[in-house]
C-alpha cells in the first residue's frame, strides 16, 4: 500500500517538477544568447544609444547594432533593443516584422516551438481579442526571468490598413524582475 501511495504522488508531482525545471532553465540562462541580464553595460559592444521621448530615472535604451545575431529559429530578427538601468541590463526586446515585412504566423510558430522547446510549456497563453493588437501571445514566468512572446497587429482601430504597409509585428521580451522593479520602485522615490 505504501508502495502504491508513493508511486501516485510521484505521479502528481512529476508535472510540478518538470515544469519547475525548465523555468529553471529560463533563469539559468538569464537572457537571449551574448546578451545576460544583470550584466554592466561596459561588458558589451557595438550599441547605440536609442533615444526616446520616455524619460525614466536611471535608464537608458540602446539598439544593437552588431551584425552576428541576424536570426532566431531562421526568423529573421528586425532590431534588438536593451536596456539598462543604473548600467543593469534588464530588457532585452528582440524584434521581428517591419512596416513592410509581416511577422507571419508561421514564423510566429517557429519561434514558440523553439521557446517551448528550451522552456517548457508550462506557460501562459494570452487569448486573442478583437480588441486587442495582440494575435498570439506568451508568457514564461520564472522566479528571476520573465519571457513575452507576442504577435501584434498595429491596424488601424477602425481595422483600415494602407495597402502599402505590413501591421503585423511581433517580439520576444526577456525581463529580469528584480531589476524591473527595483526600477519601477525609483520612479515611485523623490
Amino acid at each position: 500500500m505504501r508502495h502504491h501511495f508513493l508511486f501516485i504522488l510521484s505521479i502528481l508531482l512529476f508535472p510540478i517538477f518538470l515544469f519547475s525545471q525548465n523555468l529553471d532553465k529560463l533563469d539559468k540562462i538569464n537572457g537571449f544568447r551574448k546578451f545576460k541580464l544583470g550584466s554592466n553595460v561596459s561588458s558589451f559592444t557595438n550599441l547605440k544609444v536609442q533615444p526616446t521621448n520616455i524619460k525614466l530615472k536611471g535608464v537608458t535604451n540602446y539598439t544593437y547594432i552588431g551584425n552576428d545575431i541576424l536570426d532566431f529559429s531562421g526568423v529573421p530578427i528586425e532590431q534588438i533593443s536593451l536596456t539598462f538601468y543604473k548600467n543593469k541590463l534588464y530588457q532585452i526586446h528582440v524584434s521581428f516584422g517591419t512596416i513592410f515585412k509581416e511577422y507571419r504566423y508561421d514564423q510566429f510558430d517557429l519561434v514558440q516551438t523553439n521557446l517551448e522547446a528550451n522552456f517548457g510549456s508550462y506557460y501562459h497563453k494570452i487569448s486573442p481579442s478583437p480588441q486587442a493588437e495582440i494575435l498570439n501571445g506568451y508568457i514564461w514566468d520564472g522566479r528571476v526571468v520573465r519571457l513575452e512572446s507576442l504577435r501584434l497587429n498595429f491596424a488601424e482601430k477602425d481595422g483600415t490598413r494602407n495597402p502599402r504597409y505590413n501591421y503585423i509585428q511581433g517580439y520576444i521580451l526577456f525581463t529580469h524582475k528584480k531589476i524591473q522593479q527595483e526600477q519601477q520602485n525609483s520612479e515611485l522615490e523623490d
